[in-house]
């Protein structure tokens, strides 16, 4: 009898795109806590482009070399995801990063003392699965604290989380876009330098963690000491929204905070600069639609430089010496 072909095997279904997005997560924080810069940029398009506030990069040779500087300076790196939040091609994923002061950074000797750092990514995927702009929340003034880099208090090492992470889906429904709303009004009544309105959209037990503070501002009490302090500080300040999401009874809201140092904070006089600087802020919205918990990323690095920059320490680990010949 004439001789059968066997037929080829059917393709493997296709990986949706979160399911690549999951994958993608994974392999980041293992490349990140194994320092493998070639893994790290092979989870990015060749012309991604990454902001770490105050600095941005283009490319996978960018990607990869920001990874490798950090050999030598740290040590058992470890990174816990606490959230992540999903819409489409969008990613935001809120997580701490811990490691040993191994070797010389910010101009510091090693100390072997344990650093880390709260951090909110937002990435853009393509639809094949890489990554092709991340924007990069953390307070490295947290880290030049810990190791002695500046004299100023910082937090102490963060716990991290434990478990699988919280995922949160957005439904792109009409109670999502109205808890968008109450975040607007909270940047609003801050504009408008009123902030006893900003505190009265938080119910009374809630908690506002910015991580460039020493600790969060609990109850309703403390959040308006907390707002007011910046606006006598930053008095003509303006909030400007460059994305907002929601996602169930969460709201991610990415944005700008810019204006004139006009008073003091946190110990430090008046320069009478003006500034920028770039936040993202993630906050759980409660039945009675006022916020109960919230969370602001931002880097104090990014507003010193521009108040006082003979004060800030290099932010990268110190270059090694090249090898004699």
């Amino acid at each position: 009898p004439p001789a059968t072909t066997a037929e080829a095997p059917p393709p493997p279904p296709k990986k949706s795109l979160a399911e690549m997005q999951q994958a993608a997560g994974k392999a980041l924080a293992e490349a990140f806590a194994n320092q493998d810069g070639a893994k790290l940029a092979s989870l990015y398009t060749e012309n991604a482009v990454v902001k770490n506030y105050p600095t941005e990069m283009t490319g996978r040779d960018a990607i990869a070399k920001s990874i490798e500087m950090m050999k030598g300076s740290l040590s058992k790196v470890k990174i816990a995801e606490q959230r992540v939040f999903v819409k489409g091609e969008v990613v935001v994923s809120e997580f701490t990063a811990n490691a040993v002061h191994s070797g010389p950074m910010m101009g510091v000797k090693a100390t072997e003392k344990p650093i880390g750092m709260q951090f909110c990514s937002i990435l853009w995927f393509t639809p094949e699965g890489l990554i092709k702009e991340e924007h990069t929340y953390r307070n490295l003034m947290t880290v030049a604290a810990q190791i002695g880099a500046t004299k100023d208090k910082g937090r102490a090492v963060p716990t991290l989380p434990s478990g699988a992470p919280e995922v949160v889906l957005s439904k792109d429904s009409p109670e999502e876009k109205a808890n968008i709303e109450i975040v607007e009004k909270i940047n609003k009544a801050w504009e408008a330098k009123k902030d006893a309105d900003v505190a009265a959209l938080f119910t009374n037990d809630a908690v506002w963690d910015d991580i460039t503070m020493l600790g969060p501002a609990k109850g309703t009490a403390e959040i308006k000491k907390y707002v007011g302090g910046f606006i006598k500080a930053f008095p003509d300040g303006k909030l400007a929204t460059t994305n907002a999401w929601g996602f169930g009874d969460w709201v991610v809201e990415e944005g700008t905070y810019s204006g004139t140092h006009r008073g003091p904070l946190a110990g430090m006089p008046a320069t009478n600069k003006p500034f920028t600087i770039h936040e993202v802020t993630v906050a759980k919205i409660g039945p009675d639609k006022k916020v109960v918990q919230a969370t602001t990323y931002g880097n104090d690095l990014e507003l010193m430089m521009q108040l006082d920059p003979k004060s800030v320490p290099s932010a990268k680990p110190d270059a090694k010496p090249e090898p004699k010949k």
